[in-house]
C-alpha cells in the first residue's frame, strides 16, 4: 500500500488487475491514477495490455461484473443463496450496498453517435423449388 503511495507520487501508475473473478480493491482505488482491468486476457493478453499502457491502441470496455467492498463477505453468508441474501443482495440487480464498480462501468476514448437510416433492400426472391429424384 506504501509503495502504491510512493509511486503514485513519483509517475504515472497504472494498477494492472489479472484475475478470473472478482477482486477487492478498496484500498487500492484511491492511490491508483488508472486501473485496467485485464481479468483472464488469453494468449496475446501481454502485448494488448502493453500496447494499452503505452498509448498504442484505444482501450475501451465496460465491465461484465459488479465489484463489491470489501466487506460484502461480512455482510452475506455464502450459504444463504437467495437473491437477497443477507439484506444486501447478490448480483447487480439486487445489491442494495454502494458497489465500488458497477455492471457496466467503464470508459472509452472514443465518442459514439448512432441514428437511424432509412434504407430500402431489394426484397429476395423466393427459395427455388427444386426437387430431387
Amino acid at each position: 500500500m506504501e509503495k502504491a503511495k510512493k509511486a503514485k507520487k513519483a509517475a504515472s501508475v497504472v494498477l494492472l488487475l489479472v484475475h478470473g473473478g472478482p477482486v477487492s480493491i478498496d484500498k487500492l482505488v484511491a492511490p491508483s491514477p488508472a486501473i485496467l482491468d485485464a481479468f483472464t486476457p488469453g494468449p496475446h493478453g501481454a502485448k494488448v495490455i502493453a500496447e494499452t499502457i503505452f498509448g498504442d491502441n484505444n482501450p475501451g470496455g465496460k465491465l461484465p461484473i459488479t465489484i463489491y467492498p470489501s466487506d460484502y463477505v461480512d455482510k452475506v453468508s455464502f450459504l444463504d443463496m437467495s437473491m437477497e441474501a443477507g439484506g444486501v443482495g447478490r448480483t447487480y440487480r439486487y445489491y442494495t450496498g454502494t458497489p465500488l464498480f458497477a455492471f457496466g462501468y467503464g470508459l472509452s476514448y472514443t465518442s459514439f453517435s448512432m441514428k437511424w437510416c432509412n434504407t430500402s433492400f431489394p426484397s429476395s426472391p423466393p427459395p427455388s423449388s427444386s426437387s430431387s429424384s
